[in-house]
């Protein structure tokens, strides 16, 4: 097979699995209205309502026709006409020739970037406790549902500022969370995270947990899970510099290695404002025999464009105890222009 018969295969595939997704996400696009509407009118078997409440849905919502569509399938499948059901039928065909495929292309059914929703976002921020600065940050994340069942993010963010020649602000944070819809409200969560901050006085903090959630909330304008689970905190401290006036020389004391067993409980609220303006909200504490730690991040999100969005957020957090001469209060106040690809 040659290279550009391979790479035809291979967008043809991908264009497959996201007409896969897109059908297998449909209905929960559906607004919430609509749903009770028709589950009302079925479940009085009141047909010519139904069909005058899904008529004026197919008019009103055309691009959830497919939602609609499992929608009634799901609440009565005998009242879709043959036309629909078959219509049905050749999308669920589709899905499956189409996982398929993409599937046999190994490795790059995992990494292709044409499946995944990226975003990339640059920006400013302003911090207080360890360091009092105004400085840079950039972010990417990626985000990717495997059939209704597995949802993976990864996200990376870096702030930097220099002052005078020298580093002021240096703060790497990379994190994974990996959901497994196990039950119909019910997942079970893997939260890993990686945190390099050399003004914080730890070399690097590493945060590992398996926890067990609920969704609260699932509807048009608000969500709202829950978790809670164990796992373990790695804390590497910095090496101390000390100087001896009496000889001349450097003492560097090695940072301690500091690992724990630790409970995580984390919470994100998601509201939808109004199309383009959205609030998230995610709270977390972790608690250790040696250290607790408190987080919380809100963010304002307004859509500038279908793909530029400018976002606004505050992040403060708490960690207790602290290395010697640095704060166990730090608040970071960002602005930033994301567009996603």
């Amino acid at each position: 097979m040659g290279y550009l018969e391979f790479k035809k295969r291979g967008w043809f595939a991908a264009s497959l699995l996201l007409t896969v997704l897109t059908s297998t996400t449909a209905m929960a696009d559906v607004p919430d209205g609509i749903k009770d509407l028709l589950s009302t009118a079925a479940s009085k078997g009141d047909k010519a309502t139904f069909d005058v409440v899904f008529k004026t849905a197919m008019d009103t919502y055309p691009d959830d026709r497919i939602g609609l569509l499992e929608l009634v399938k799901a609440i009565n499948p005998e009242w879709l006409t043959k036309d629909q059901s078959e219509e049905l039928e050749v999308i669920e065909a589709t899905a499956v020739a189409a996982e398929k495929a993409s599937r046999a292309r190994g490795i790059w059914y995992y990494l292709d970037p044409v499946l995944w929703d990226s975003q990339v976002q640059v920006g400013a921020n302003i911090s207080s406790g360890d360091t009092s600065q105004q400085a840079g940050n950039v972010g990417l994340s990626f985000n990717r549902k495997f059939g209704p069942d597995w949802e993976h993010g990864l996200r990376f963010n870096f702030d930097f500022a220099r002052r005078e020649g020298e580093t002021v602000q240096e703060r790497f944070v990379g994190q994974y969370d990996g959901v497994w819809r196990a039950w119909e409200k019910g997942f079970i969560a893997n939260f890993t995270q990686l945190e390099i901050d050399r003004f914080s006085g730890f070399d690097y903090r590493l945060t590992e947990t398996i926890s067990i959630g609920y969704q609260l909330l699932d509807n048009d304008r608000h969500k709202l899970r829950v978790e809670a689970g164990p796992g373990f905190r790695l804390n590497q401290e910095l090496d101390i510099e000390t100087f001896d006036p009496i000889t001349g020389e450097t003492i560097i004391t090695p940072g301690e290695d500091l690992s724990e067993v630790i409970g995580r409980l984390s919470f994100t609220y998601d509201f939808n404002i109004s199309d383009n303006v959205t609030f998230t909200n995610q709270g977390a504490a972790i608690f250790g025999s040696e250290f607790t730690s408190l987080r919380n991040v809100a963010q304002l999100s307004t859509k500038l464009t279908e793909r530029l969005a400018l976002r606004l957020s505050f992040e403060a957090n708490y960690d207790s105890p602290v290395p010697e001469n640095t704060s166990s209060f730090d608040t970071i106040s960002r602005i930033n222009i994301s567009y996603d690809f």
